[in-house]
């Protein structure tokens, strides 16, 4: 809607609010009775637009700012959302560039035996070097990635670089054979027409043994379409590679994910773990999906382990395995390399 004459943004919100209460009047539609609402969002000219697509652009980020909002509301672009687009760009534009010029690193957490406190494997996490700001999270990143599609890119560099970095430790630790690779994989990369293709060639070039390798999904990688979610799972299966099914007990379906898909490995939210010591819910919760998971034989990793207690209550409730700072924090390859030198043999005691 273009709005000529407007003199103060006052009038521009009272025309949202009129807008967004005549849409909330219920409509029929083949004699059924419908609800809609919408979210608005408003830029106002004052003279520093060059070009109409300008002012379409920060309504449009205004609007969608409303929805994040809760929706049937409206938003008015400011000069906080112009920095924070300006941002967002900017951290685009150095992602392109961080691609051409490889300045993304991995770290590698490990995955304790709970029982044994002996190393079983590793998750490989992405870290970008920026040249400016130093070390940066994923936190720092990923979300700008995954809305600019660029998280395909980096997504495959990390599985490949993972991959290699794994067969390269058996070489040089000849004792740490069957040490396993945990590598996320995003919503993105799981829809990719070459997926498998993908997978096997990243195989083939490192010449890491399938079942070494175990992706990790996200409900969110599953509930758009389950049905081709299940026909990709089972070809990634059909390669060799175990599946692991992340952030285990937040999602709405977790449960049915079990029966439906094949899954080989639960890792259970770290906000269960958190609390599982004083907190009678979680732990009743934690208990079910250890249950559950020995029923049907699947194997679990405790995620966020940051106490002893945590680590006792969790062996005494004989779960298999666990991550998290108590243990150790995501390490270099230098630093897991250190790690490996001073182990007399497999398994590997991780101390606190």
């Amino acid at each position: 809607i273009l709005l000529d004459g407007i003199e103060e943004e006052s009038e521009a919100t009272r025309i949202a609010d009129r807008l967004l209460k005549s849409l909330q009047e219920p409509f029929y539609l083949d004699g059924i009775e419908m609800y809609t609402t919408a979210s608005v969002g408003i830029a106002i000219s004052d003279g520093h637009y060059h070009r109409p697509e300008e002012i379409l652009r920060d309504a449009d980020n205004a609007m969608y700012r409303a929805k994040s909002s809760g929706r049937a509301c409206y938003e008015t672009f400011n000069k906080e959302m112009h920095a924070r687009v300006l941002a967002l760009l900017e951290t685009e534009n150095d992602l392109r560039r961080a691609i051409e010029r490889e300045e993304f690193i991995l770290h590698y957490q490990p995955i304790i035996d709970v029982q044994t406190a002996c190393l079983r494997g590793f998750e490989a996490l992405i870290r970008w070097q920026h040249p400016e700001k130093g070390l940066l999270s994923p936190g720092r990143f990923i979300s700008v990635a995954e809305d600019t599609g660029l998280i395909i890119p980096m997504g495959w560099w990390a599985m490949n670089e993972a991959c290699r970095q794994l067969v390269e430790w058996q070489k040089k630790f000849p004792a740490f054979q069957s040490l396993s690779m945990n590598v996320n994989l995003s919503v993105k990369q799981f829809i990719h027409t070459e997926l498998i293709q993908n997978i096997q060639q990243i195989l083939k070039e490192s010449g890491l043994a399938p079942s070494l390798l175990k992706v990790e999904l996200t409900e969110s990688a599953l509930i758009q379409s389950p049905e081709k979610a299940k026909e990709l799972l089972h070809a990634i299966r059909e390669c060799g590679i175990r599946l692991c099914m992340d952030d285990f007990g937040t999602g709405y379906s977790s449960l049915s994910y079990l029966h439906n898909f094949p899954f080989d490995t639960l890792k259970i939210d770290r906000s269960f773990v958190s609390h599982i010591t004083e907190n009678v819910k979680n732990l009743k919760i934690v208990k079910t999906i250890l249950s559950l998971c020995n029923d049907l034989e699947l194997d679990v990793v405790a995620e966020g382990v940051e106490t002893v207690e945590q680590l006792e209550k969790l062996r005494e409730l004989h779960c298999m395995n666990a991550q998290g700072y108590y243990f150790s924090h995501p390490k270099s390859k230098a630093e897991i390399e250190e790690l490996l030198t001073h182990a007399p043999d497999t398994p590997l005691p991780i101390s606190s």
